[in-house]
């Protein structure tokens, strides 16, 4: 959700789709229906601030219960 830019008033996403890999497009349409108003926004990635670590894959055994 993200608020209209004409006041506070809440809108919610109508549609959207991406641009690119790290870039979304979105419409947006006011939740007062009387007082309708669409907008379009652009969502994108700023900066990394953490990347996964690459390791090795580690397998894990269970231990069988006593008795099975």
């Amino acid at each position: 959700m993200i608020r209209c830019p004409l006041g506070t008033h809440s809108s919610y996403t109508r549609t959207s789709r991406y641009i690119t890999e790290q870039k979304k497009e979105a419409y947006y349409q006011r939740q007062n229906i009387v007082r309708s108003f669409t907008f379009k926004t652009v969502e994108s990635v700023d900066k990394n601030l953490c990347q996964p670590i690459q390791t090795e894959t580690v397998m894990i055994y269970r231990r069988q219960k006593k008795g099975h």
